[in-house]
C-alpha cells in the first residue's frame, strides 16, 4: 500500500498474490485518512458480533456440510419444501404443526401405502403432488391432527375423523376471509430533480455495479438553483466489491469535489437510502466502513449539508455517468461543459424540475 497516497500498490499487489486474492484485496475499499485498523464481524453488514448473526452463519454452515455429504441432492430438496411451507397461507399455528411433524414425527406415524418411508418424507412426496391451496388444507389439517392427539391424550377426548376434516375446512376459510383482503397498491407519483435554494448548490451521486465482472463506475453532477451544470464526474472503477461501495465511493467523490471547488453550502441527493441512513444516524455498513470515516470527516468542512434520499429517476444524471463509467474504462471530469452524453438528461431536468425553495432563509 502507498501510504501517502493511501492506495493499493496495484502491480505490486499482483505480483505478491496469486489472481483471485489479488483481485480481492484491490476491491477492499481504504480511507484516504490515516485511521486505525478494528476488527469487524464480517458476517453483519455493521460489523458488529450478535448471537443472532452467529447462530444464523452456523446454520448455514450445517446445512453445506449437511448439503455437501448428501448424494441425492436432499439438501436442495428440503430448501425447496421450506420454500413451499414458508408461502402457504394458513394461521402460523398451522405452520408450526406442519414443521414440527416435518422434522421429528412426534406421533411416529408410518404410511401404509408408502412402505419404509418417513413421515417427512411422505410430506415431502404429498407437496410434491399438491398445489397452493391443496397444499393450505394439507397444513391445517396436520393442525387439526395435532390437536385432536393433543385432545386425546391429554383430556381423554373422542376424535371424530369427520368432523376433524369438516372443522379444518372451516376453519381455513374463516381464516381466508379475514387474511386475505385485496391489496391496493398505491401508485406512487413519479419523482422529479427539484433545484436547490439560490445561494445552494445540489450534488447527485449515483454509483454502478456489473456483478459478473466486478468492476464498477460512480457519477456525480453538480448544479445550481439555475440548472447549470457546473461539474459532471464519471469515472471507471476497476476493482469494485458491490454496489454499496460504488455508492460509497461516489458520496466520497462529491464531497471531494466540493471541498477543492470551495463550496460552503451544498445539498447530496443519492438513490442508496442505506447508505445516507448509515451517515446521517452515525451507523455503520462494514463493507464501507473506512469510506464512511472520510465521508463523515468531509462533512465537518461545510457550513450547511442537507443529505437526501431521492428515487432513481430524480437521479438520472448522476445515474447516466455511473453507468458510463461501469460498461467503459471512462473516467472524466468536466467542469462548467457538461458532456453531450447527458446533455438530454439535463434538459429534462431543467423543464420538469420541481421548484426548490426559491430563497434559502437566513
Amino acid at each position: 500500500m502507498d501510504e501517502e497516497a493511501m492506495e493499493w500498490v496495484e502491480h505490486v499487489v499482483i505480483e505478491l498474490f496469486i489472481e483471485e486474492e489479488a483481485a480481492m484485496i484491490l476491491r477492499i475499499p481504504l480511507s484516504v485518512r490515516r485511521v486505525h485498523d478494528r476488527l469487524a464481524w464480517h458476517f453483519d453488514k455493521h460489523g458488529m458480533y450478535r448471537v443472532k448473526s452467529g447462530y444464523h452463519v452456523a446454520r448455514t454452515t450445517d446445512c453445506i456440510a449437511w448439503s455437501a455429504s448428501s448424494s441425492d441432492n436432499t439438501g436442495r430438496a428440503r430448501r425447496k419444501y421450506w420454500s413451499k411451507v414458508w408461502k402457504a397461507q394458513v394461521p402460523p399455528k398451522g405452520l408450526l404443526s406442519g414443521l414440527y411433524l416435518l422434522e421429528h414425527n412426534p406421533l411416529h406415524l408410518k404410511i401404509q401405502s408408502f412402505p419404509g418411508a418417513t413421515i417427512a418424507e411422505w410430506i415431502g412426496v404429498v407437496m410434491d403432488r399438491l398445489s397452493g391451496q391443496q397444499l393450505d388444507v394439507f397444513f391445517v389439517s396436520l393442525w387439526a391432527l395435532w390437536t385432536e392427539r393433543n385432545n386425546i391424550l391429554w383430556k381423554g377426548r373422542f376424535c371424530d375423523p369427520f368432523n376433524m376434516s369438516i372443522w379444518a375446512l372451516q376453519f381455513l376459510e374463516d381464516y381466508k376471509k379475514v387474511h386475505n383482503k385485496l391489496k391496493v397498491k398505491m401508485k406512487r407519483a413519479k419523482a422529479r430533480w427539484s433545484c436547490p435554494p439560490s445561494g445552494r448548490l445540489k450534488l447527485n451521486v449515483d454509483g454502478a455495479f456489473l456483478e459478473d465482472r466486478r468492476v464498477g463506475g460512480i457519477g456525480v453532477v453538480a448544479r445550481d438553483e439555475h440548472v447549470v451544470c457546473l461539474v459532471a464526474l464519471s469515472r471507471h472503477m476497476p476493482y469494485a466489491q458491490s454496489a454499496m461501495h460504488m455508492e460509497a465511493e461516489a458520496l466520497r467523490a462529491s464531497l471531494l469535489i466540493a471541498i477543492y471547488r470551495g463550496w460552503n453550502e451544498i445539498e447530496i441527493e443519492s438513490d442508496c437510502e442505506t447508505l445516507l441512513q448509515a451517515l446521517a444516524k452515525d451507523g455503520d455498513v462494514v463493507e464501507v466502513s473506512a469510506i464512511l470515516v472520510d465521508c463523515r470527516h468531509y462533512l465537518m468542512a461545510f457550513d450547511y449539508v442537507l443529505l437526501r434520499h431521492v428515487n432513481r429517476e430524480a437521479n438520472g444524471v448522476a445515474n447516466r455517468l455511473a453507468h458510463l463509467s461501469r460498461s467503459s474504462a471512462f473516467d472524466e471530469l468536466w467542469e462548467d461543459s457538461p458532456p453531450d452524453i447527458i446533455q438530454d438528461v439535463l434538459i429534462e431536468d431543467g423543464c420538469k424540475f420541481s421548484q426548490g425553495i426559491g430563497v434559502m432563509p437566513p
